[in-house]
């Protein structure tokens, strides 16, 4: 069981540094400089703002999730339900995120955040 625990955790590294090795190529000094940080200062107030428009129970469920980076599993066993509940329950949660985001005065220049 050690060794393939010690063999796993040897490949997932393997691929964290082929990835890194990916990205640094895909990446020019030029990048850092293009980038306006106020955009990122407005689109997170703007989700902040958004994620404070939800219900408690909509911001618990997606924070587990997104920010303290539990599976589905791991945060139904926090929230006290059955995996199957909180998937359903943070699919919600994701719609209503969804539409308060939409509903912003900003508009982000995401793709997957659109007007409807």
């Amino acid at each position: 069981m050690a060794r393939n625990l010690l063999r796993k955790q040897a490949g997932a590294g393997l691929r964290r540094r082929a990835l890194t090795d990916r990205i640094a190529t895909l990446i020019t000094q030029d990048d850092g400089f293009a980038v306006d940080v106020g955009d990122f200062v407005v689109e997170r107030a703007v989700a902040l703002d958004a994620l404070a428009s939800l219900p408690a129970r909509d911001v618990e469920t997606l924070t587990l999730v997104t920010w303290h980076g539990l599976s589905p599993e791991q945060a139904a066993e926090v929230a006290g339900c059955s995996a199957r509940a909180f998937t359903a329950r943070l699919s919600r949660a994701r719609l209503r995120l969804t539409k308060a985001l939409c509903s912003a005065p900003f508009r982000s220049s995401s793709p997957s955040i659109t007007r409807k």
